[in-house]
Parts: structure tokens; C-alpha cells; sequence
């Protein structure tokens, strides 16, 4: 026999007032249980701890994919440690808001792209699982964060029960802070029946911070930037054709942050030791309080301390024309070959350890990639710049999957360049010919462009994420663009 379900009531700011919020803002809601699990012999005392899921944008499409990670059973880690229940099967985890969480009890496997590597990927329904903890007999609380303008819907599970949540099932839309005077329903409604996400203004879900240099030969001008790499407080850029590193400090006064040109670091241009010919990639050993500049033109890699002194150089006779840099959790160092089409890899004191990829068009070759950027499981995502598409390989070398295809559509590409892995291992990816950034999950579904139609893009090549900001080097602008990445990607707070 069927029993009937538990009621939910659900409260807080966001629901009880317009039923609408702003992306990027946490909200708390308190999780009421009206009926007592005495009255329901099938609900065990201590263990009704509910599952809160957000769907959205629900106008989108959807696209689910098995993740490469091991299933985790929501039960697993929902069951708050100070509900009095037993949790020793608690596990501390904060899940990504763009990340496609399902509770299938069993190990997912990691499928290749070769299926869609040459289609359009369609925009997915966002599916947010969040954390919650019991803070009375049968209430509970969690916290809401939205990564992205929509619609979205709220449901609450609760194990062996059909939740019946009051005025449900429950809808909010999100907005972006710029247009809370004019809702996105308005703004698509306005539009044409076909209209869409895509439809609303750039401006209205991207923020430019800031600008940061211009054209030129002096302090602080550039001549195509081709990398950055971003840490508190500093930032240092390739400036290729001024043949230097750029060093501007940045303040964050009132949240509002402030960047300045610290100048060139003493670094001599020329073929000799110590010196660089044409910087293009640049990482950093924070172990080490170093950084690495990849040399295209004298086809090594040379390392610094950060105000500039010369360490050593590595890669001479393996490298033939190195552009993207980066350095993994192990301190291997990985290096991009654009002329030879394939990854170098070195030790930290710059022992050269093996090579993969070859060149070609197939799904596991590349053809003048540019950048890299390895992702908490250690896979390196490369940028394949002739092939217009992103190809991933595990911590061996052996290729996993490949996403995008030419063109100018929601996840395609024309010659993509920079790459950045966010901590939600979300990729980052410059657009270099269709000038824009785009953002994927980490087996390649489409999330978000980053564009300002103010101020575009123009020819967006080395990537860099740092305290909420995406570092954009605008070699066509000859400048660094600022972003505030928190608009795509919101940290869900873990409620202690």
C-alpha cells in the first residue's frame, strides 16, 4: 500500500517575497516536515534528511552525461553530522552548481565525444544538488546559489517518500543584477517567439571589471599579450612583441578592485642564457616562489623568481616552438609544442619525462594547439587551435574525448587559444577567432559565453582565474581584460 506523503513547507527571503533573486546571491531557506514520521512507519527516526535539487534554466534544453567519477549516493553525504544520526559515512562535499550531480547507486563511466565532436552541443538544464543540515525536530536548512540568469525549480526529496511541498512545485527566476528593473521575462517576451537566453544584451550577464593597458611600448602598454598568470595581489603578462613580462599589482578597496603597472621585470631580450626572444605561456611554481615563460622563438623554457632573476632554462632540443605552460598538483610541468602538434613533459627541475599527442585531424590529434590546463583528476585539456576544438587526455598521455567543432554557434570554435580550469573543473576557453570566451562543463557541454558587446573581445588568447576574476589577454586590443567570474560559477556555501 502507498503511503501518503510527507508535506514540505518551504521558507525564506527569496520564496516568501517576489519569488525572484539575483545571480551570484546566497539564499537561506528553513525545510519544515508538517507530518511526523511516527505516522509514517516507513520513514526510519533520524534519517528523513531531504534532498534539495535545483533545475534550470528550465527554457534551455537538456543534455545529461555520465560523469568519470565514481557514483555518489546523495544519502551519502545530505545527513548532516548534528542530526544525531549515525555519520560516519559522511562525507564532506560541496557539489558545483554546474555539474549534473544523479543519484544512480552505481559507477559511472567516462564515454568518448567522438559522437558529438563534430555537432553543435545543445545548452543543458542546470541540476543543482545542495547540502543540508537539521537544525530542529524536523526542520532543516540549506543555502541556494544560482550560477547563471533563468528560471529555475525547486524540489525536495525525501528517501522512500513523494514530497508534497506547499504551493508547489516551486519557480524562481534569476536575474543579473543590471536588470532587476526589467526581468528576463519581460526581456524575452519582448523579443521575437524564438527568442532565448542568448537573445539578452551581453552586458546583462557579463561584468568587465576592468581595463587594463593599452597599444604601445612603454609602462604598462602592450604589443599582443599572449598569457597571464593571476595571484593575490599581482599579475604578471607576456608581452610577446615588446619581448617582456608585465607586472601590474592589483587592491581590492570596498570590493572594488584598483590595478596598477609595477613595470617590466629586468629581463633582457635576446638568445643568450637568461634572456627571452618572444614570451608567449607563462605559469608559476608557487612552491617555489618561481614562474615559467615559455620562449617560441629560442625554443626553451626559462625560470624566474618573481622579481625577475634568472633560475635556469630547460627544453633545448625538445622543444621546437612551445606556447602554453602548466603545472600540474605533482609540479610536472606541462608544455604546449605548437610546431611540433604534441604535449612535452617535464620534471620540476626541468628533466624532460615523455610526450604525447601527433599531429593530424583525427579526434586523438592535434594541429598547432596552443594552451593547457590540467584539472584536479590530472587530465590535460588542450586547446587544438587548426582542428577548432578541445581535446582531453588523461594523466598518462592516452586521449580521453574531444568537444567543439568549426563554427560560430554556442560551443563551437574558430581557433580556440586560452585555456583555464576553474575549481569546479569547469573549462574555460578562449574563442580566438569568434572573440569571446566560452565556459564548459568538464566533459565539454556548453555553459556560458563571456563577452561584452561595450567593449569585445577582440582575438582572446592566455586565460587565468584568480579570486573570483577571469584574466583575459587581449592580444587584438593589445590589453588584459578583467572580468568577475562569480556571475557563471557560484560557490555553493557549505553550511557548517
Amino acid at each position: 500500500m502507498i503511503q501518503d506523503p510527507l508535506t514540505v513547507e518551504l521558507s525564506g527571503k527569496l520564496l516568501e517575497n517576489t519569488k525572484s533573486g539575483i545571480v551570484g546571491q546566497k539564499y537561506s531557506i528553513i525545510i519544515t516536515i508538517k507530518n511526523s514520521p511516527s505516522d509514517h512507519p516507513h520513514i526510519e527516526h533520524g534519517i528523513q534528511v531531504p534532498c534539495v535539487t535545483v533545475r534550470g534554466p528550465l527554457r534551455e534544453y537538456s543534455r545529461l552525461y555520465e560523469e568519470d567519477t565514481p557514483g555518489i549516493q546523495l544519502t551519502d553525504f545530505l545527513q548532516p553530522e548534528n542530526s544525531g544520526q549515525n555519520s560516519c559515512n559522511s562525507i564532506n562535499l560541496m557539489s558545483c552548481p554546474l555539474h549534473h550531480l544523479v543519484n544512480n547507486g552505481s559507477k559511472g563511466s567516462l564515454r568518448p565525444r567522438s559522437a558529438i565532436a563534430n555537432k553543435q552541443l545543445p545548452k543543458p538544464v542546470l541540476q543543482i544538488t545542495f547540502t543540508v543540515r537539521q537544525v530542529g525536530d524536523c526542520i532543516f536548512e540549506t543555502v541556494l546559489s544560482f550560477p547563471q540568469i533563468g528560471r529555475y525549480e525547486i524540489q525536495v526529496v525525501l528517501e522512500n517518500s513523494i514530497p508534497n511541498i506547499a504551493d508547489g512545485p516551486l519557480k524562481v527566476d534569476i536575474f543579473h543584477p543590471s536588470i532587476r528593473k526589467k526581468s528576463l521575462g519581460d526581456l524575452l517576451r519582448s523579443s521575437s517567439p524564438q527568442a532565448s537566453l542568448k537573445d539578452v544584451p551581453l552586458e546583462d550577464s557579463v561584468d568587465l571589471i576592468s581595463r587594463i593597458g593599452c597599444r604601445g611600448r612603454a609602462k604598462g602598454q602592450f604589443s599582443n599579450p599572449q598569457d597571464i598568470v593571476a595571484f593575490p595581489g599581482r599579475i604578471l603578462a607576456t608581452d610577446s612583441n615588446n619581448q617582456c613580462v608585465q607586472v601590474f599589482n592589483v587592491k581590492k578597496n570596498d570590493n572594488d578592485l584598483q590595478f596598477g603597472c609595477l613595470g617590466r621585470l629586468a629581463i633582457d631580450r635576446g638568445r643568450l642564457l637568461g634572456q627571452i626572444q618572444r614570451p608567449t605561456g607563462i605559469a608559476s611554481m608557487p612552491e617555489k616562489d618561481q614562474f615559467i615563460v615559455a620562449d617560441y622563438e629560442n625554443r626553451w623554457m626559462s625560470v624566474f623568481e618573481m622579481k625577475g632573476k634568472f633560475v635556469s632554462r630547460f627544453g633545448m632540443g625538445k622543444l621546437q616552438g612551445p606556447k602554453g605552460v602548466a603545472v600540474d598538483g605533482k609540479g610536472k610541468i606541462y608544455v604546449v609544442d605548437n610546431k611540433a602538434s604534441a604535449i612535452c613533459v617535464f620534471s620540476t627541475n626541468g628533466r624532460f619525462v615523455g610526450r604525447f599527442g601527433s599531429r593530424g585531424v583525427g579526434e586523438d590529434h592535434l594541429a598547432g594547439p596552443h594552451f593547457i590546463g590540467i584539472n584536479s583528476f590530472g587530465h590535460s585539456v588542450v586547446s587544438d587551435f587548426h582542428n577548432h576544438a578541445v581535446k582531453v587526455f588523461d594523466s598518462t598521455g592516452q586521449y580521453l574525448y574531444s568537444f567543439g567543432c568549426n563554427g560560430e554557434e554556442d560551443g563551437q570554435f574558430n581557433a580556440p587559444t586560452g585555456v583555464a580550469i576553474d575549481p569546479f573543473d569547469n573549462i574555460l576557453v578562449g574563442d580566438w577567432g569568434n572573440s569571446r570566451v566560452q565556459v564548459f562543463d568538464r566533459q565539454g557541454t556548453f555553459l556560458q559565453c563571456i563577452n561584452t558587446s561595450s567593449d569585445p573581445l577582440y582575438g582572446p588568447q592566455g586565460l587565468s582565474l584568480c579570486d573570483g576574476m577571469l584574466y583575459v589577454a587581449d592580444s587584438g586590443n593589445h590589453c588584459i581584460k578583467v572580468y568577475r567570474y562569480d556571475n557563471f560559477v557560484t560557490n555553493v556555501l557549505q553550511v557548517e
